[in-house]
């Protein structure tokens, strides 16, 4: 598995693209996670896709994958925030 790059700044803009694939690993878990249906888990998942983003994840299948093995298993999470 690819590294994940440690976050410097919080000042990031997002392009389209970014959002295209942050949008897409968001259905992509939601449905795996059966959690399309409640908003306040939905916004945590983003808010973990938008952190790997953020970090230089840019692969879709990759963003997808880390992203849910994240959210289902929070406390193996080894980001530092």
């Amino acid at each position: 598995m690819n590294s994940v790059k440690p976050v410097h700044t919080r000042e990031i803009s997002f392009t389209p693209e970014d959002l295209r694939l942050c949008n897409a690993a968001l259905k992509a878990v939601s449905r795996a996670s059966n959690i399309e249906k409640d908003a306040l888990a939905v916004s945590r998942l983003a808010l973990v896709i938008i952190e790997l983003r953020k970090r230089g994840v840019q692969d879709v299948e990759q963003l997808t994958s880390l992203a849910g093995e994240i959210f289902e298993n929070p406390e193996n999470d080894d980001s530092g925030d």
